[in-house]
């Protein structure tokens, strides 16, 4: 049998690696085996993306922590942090790893870990540029503002939780200083005129998304609602569309155009450049998946 690497040079048997992995992660521990070639083409990519959902993730992270291989973490381009039942201390330690990671450019915190990562020490060396999160333990912690805003200065998707809070006035002041926000997504829908007031003071916003989770859109469809502006007269901005989205932390996430799957954000864009060519109706607000 000829083997893969006599076969393929060595540009190209690396590209086949490394896309298999960005396509399918969770065959990055095998394939890191095949050889010591592949293993140190492939070990930075097993931390490209730290989902700590999956215990296998949590080890991983604090391993790296532990050992000599707190440079891998540089490679970290996506982290979720979920609401976990660990202790205050395993949470610090995460946190604490979160600032090895100094090219991260999307973060997705669940509502527990916002109320206690969400301060200017742990966020103000990183470059977010997709960030989802309830905003509102922000606005309630006296944080100061100026460093906070800092820390987002380079933000360019935000996707704002759905909260309890009822401050949505310190939520728009908070989002309209955002420099380089170009996508917004809220997950509730706000009291009439919020949105439409919240779009018109954000010049260089290009998509503001009315979001609803997966199993709400499959309650609507069926039914069958009419989301267009003759039953919302006031959404008139046509930069405001509802989309869906499947998985809390997807508006976060750097490689849904390696993968070809289509988040909230893709089915705005796509929804938005097809009314502007005219093929969908500019009455139109629902992007549907």
């Amino acid at each position: 049998m000829i083997s893969v690497s006599a076969s393929l040079p060595p540009e190209l048997e690396r590209h086949i690696f490394e896309l298999t992995v960005l396509l399918h992660p969770v065959t990055g521990p095998k394939l890191i085996l095949v050889a010591q070639r592949v293993y140190e083409w492939l070990l930075p990519f097993l931390y490209r993306q730290i989902d700590l959902i999956q215990e296998t993730h949590v080890h991983t992270f604090l391993s790296a922590m532990a050992s000599d291989r707190q440079s891998l973490l540089l490679g970290v381009h996506d982290m979720v942090f979920p609401n976990t039942p660990t202790t205050r201390q395993h949470r610090v330690a995460l946190y604490t790893g979160l600032r090895f990671c100094r090219n991260l450019s999307g973060l997705a915190l669940a509502a527990f870990a916002s109320s206690e990562i969400l301060d200017h020490q742990t966020l103000a060396s990183i470059n977010l540029r997709r960030f989802t999160a309830s905003l509102y333990p922000y606005l309630r912690t006296g944080i100061d503002q100026g460093l906070l805003l800092s820390a987002f200065q380079h933000l360019t998707h935000l996707h704002c939780l759905m909260d309890t809070g009822d401050n949505t006035d310190a939520l728009r002041r908070f989002i309209v200083q955002l420099p380089a926000l170009t996508h917004l997504a809220l997950t509730w829908f706000t009291e009439p005129g919020y949105a439409e007031r919240l779009a018109g003071e954000l010049p260089r916003l290009r998509v503001f998304i009315l979001a609803v989770t997966a199993a709400e859109f499959r309650g609507i469809s069926a039914e069958s609602p009419v989301f267009d502006r003759a039953t919302f007269p006031e959404l008139r901005d046509q930069r405001i569309v509802v989309s869906v989205f499947r998985q809390w932390y997807e508006g976060s996430l750097s490689n849904a155009s390696v993968t070809g799957e289509k988040n909230l954000w893709d089915l705005a864009e796509d929804f938005i450049e097809a009314k502007a060519a005219g093929s969908v109706p500019a009455s139109e607000l629902w992007a549907r998946p």
